[in-house]
C-alpha cells in the first residue's frame, strides 16, 4: 500500500512536470511563429528591408573583424620561435658554465 501511494506521488510529480515543460515548450513556439509573421509582415510592407540592410552591413563588419584577426597559425609560430630562442640562449649560457668549471 505505501508503494503504491509512493509510485502515485512519484507519477504525479513527473506529470506535472512533463505538463509544465509541453506548456513552456508551446509558448516558445507561439512566440517564436508570432515573431516570425511580424517579420514577414514587416519584410512586406517595405519597412523591413531598412532593417534587413542594416543587419547584412552588422553581419559584413564582423565579417572582416574576423578576417583582421591574427591567424593562430601565425601566433603559433611566433611563439614557438621565441621559445626556440629563449633555449639556444640557456643551452650557450650553460655552455659558457660548464667552460667556466672546466677552466677554473
Amino acid at each position: 500500500m505505501a508503494n503504491r501511494r509512493r509510485r502515485y506521488f512519484v507519477d504525479n510529480i513527473i506529470m506535472h512536470h512533463k505538463r509544465l515543460h509541453d506548456h513552456n515548450r508551446k509558448i516558445v513556439i507561439s512566440s517564436a511563429r508570432d515573431r516570425a509573421v511580424a517579420r514577414r509582415k514587416e519584410l512586406e510592407q517595405g519597412k523591413g528591408k531598412e532593417a534587413q540592410k542594416k543587419l547584412d552591413q552588422k553581419n559584413r563588419q564582423e565579417h572582416t573583424r574576423w578576417t583582421q584577426k591574427p591567424s593562430i597559425k601565425a601566433k603559433s609560430s611566433e611563439i614557438r620561435d621565441r621559445i626556440q630562442t629563449k633555449r639556444i640562449r640557456a643551452e650557450s649560457r650553460w655552455a659558457a658554465v660548464m667552460q667556466a668549471r672546466n677552466e677554473g
